[in-house]
């Protein structure tokens, strides 16, 4: 498929995006540890997704979108912390 294409290397970004992971890597393991403390002190997935999208915006995180963020949340959600919502 390579020589049909002629391209010898998709960019990192490009198989990130086909992945469905647009949220960085370093930016995963930060909410991973978000979702855990906010979901351990009884907040629910729809609170938790709100205060990050809040905290994106005062960070002026720009490099994924709010959507994504939620997303990205709602996936690891039921891995992290307490089972119940």
């Amino acid at each position: 498929m390579e020589d049909i294409l002629g391209v010898e290397e998709i960019p990192e970004e490009i198989l990130d995006l086909m992945a469905g992971g647009a949220v960085p890597g370093d930016e995963k393991a930060e909410m991973n540890h978000y979702v855990e403390v906010f979901k351990g002190r009884g907040f629910n997935l729809k609170t938790t997704q709100r205060l990050w999208v809040d905290h994106m915006v005062k960070s002026r995180i720009s490099s994924y979108s709010d959507q994504e963020a939620r997303d990205y949340i709602a996936s690891i959600w039921d891995s992290c912390g307490k089972t119940d919502e």
